[in-house]
């Protein structure tokens, strides 16, 4: 009897086991990781990159904002485009799947500067109250304004050009060159500048400065990028010797007034200039070509009082190589009317 009972419990025992619920021992799939075609680094152009999953028919998800990719996030369907620094987030979901781990990259993008717009010989100070119009804006010409020209202060000649509005500016290079000598880097300056002089012992050699040059300029940024712009050209001729006032001169009054200075005898027309103290120009007058080694003309302007004034006198010919106007500009004086 006590072998039957051990018999049917072994068999109880048995069924129960047999009847039981199986262990669950079932794994999903692991998405695999997103891939980006461009390969992370620094770039000075846009770029394009596409996203791809190796696991067939999965979604890829992506964020741009530093957070971690969800299932609601961007869905990738086309190639992105890359304008400027980004980092990439992607992750990659398929239904009844694990979604896959978080893949993150990092484009640099690093554009070169914009390319900087040298201003060529637009006219001279006394040619036209008219404003001239250039680069998308109208510009009344006047020392400031008028572009690559000679310098009334020194020997040389000035070369400017538009405000550059890069930020990341570094410096500028100057550079110069001629017909029988190769471009040459003349100076190394700070990127806010808008102008340099090409002045005679300083960058310009004293045998040399009636050459005819032309400049350009190199702006890099600070990652050593850089842009080259146009050239401009110019050349100059002798500045005039001024007589009559002579400078820091006071007279009683304006009437009789006139302007004596030296002709070199090789320019084709001469421009006397009359400021007033903040270098507006009150009054000028042309004389054309002259014989005379000493040439003097009478003020026909409005008669002032009790005020300073500065005059000059620029030279120009015809430059048929350059197809324009080349010339020089006296030192100015100063006299005083009481």
């Amino acid at each position: 009897m006590r072998y039957l009972y051990i018999c049917l419990s072994a068999l109880i025992t048995i069924l129960l086991i047999g009847c039981s619920t199986p262990t669950e021992n079932h794994t999903l799939s692991i998405v695999a990781q997103p891939v980006f075609s461009l390969q992370e680094g620094t770039y000075n152009t846009s770029k394009t990159v596409t996203i791809t999953c190796p696991t067939m028919d999965a979604q890829i998800r992506y964020t741009t904002n530093g957070t971690i990719p969800s299932d609601s996030s961007a869905l990738y369907t086309i190639p992105l485009e890359i304008a400027n620094t980004t980092t990439f987030k992607a992750k990659a979901y398929k239904q009844g799947w694990t979604s896959s781990a978080v893949t993150m990259i990092t484009y640099t993008i690093f554009h070169p500067p914009a390319k900087p717009i040298l201003i060529p010989h637009l006219g001279d100070t006394g040619d036209s109250t008219d404003s001239l119009y250039f680069n998308g804006a109208w510009v009344v010409i006047q020392d400031e304004t008028n572009g690559i020209d000679a310098i009334p202060e020194v020997d040389g000649i000035k070369i400017s050009w538009e405000p550059l509005h890069d930020s990341d500016l570094d410096h500028i290079q100057v550079y110069r060159f001629n017909e029988i000598s190769a471009p040459k880097m003349i100076a190394s300056i700070s990127p806010s500048q808008v102008s340099f002089n090409d002045m005679k012992n300083v960058t310009m050699s004293p045998d040399s400065i009636y050459f005819e040059y032309s400049y350009f300029i190199k702006v890099f940024d600070q990652m050593g990028n850089s842009t080259t712009s146009d050239t401009v050209s110019y050349r100059l001729l002798d500045k005039q010797m001024l007589h009559s006032p002579q400078n820091n001169a006071t007279l009683e009054s304006m009437n009789g007034l006139s302007f004596e200075f030296d002709t070199s005898g090789t320019s084709m027309k001469y421009r006397v200039l009359l400021f007033d103290e903040s270098h507006e120009l009150l009054w000028s007058s042309d004389i054309l070509s002259v014989s005379e080694n000493t040439y003097n003309i009478y003020y026909t302007g409005q008669l002032f009082t009790n005020q300073t004034f500065k005059w000059r006198v620029d030279a120009f010919d015809w430059d048929s190589g350059l197809n324009m106007n080349i010339g020089s500009e006296s030192h100015e004086y100063t006299f005083t009317v009481q």
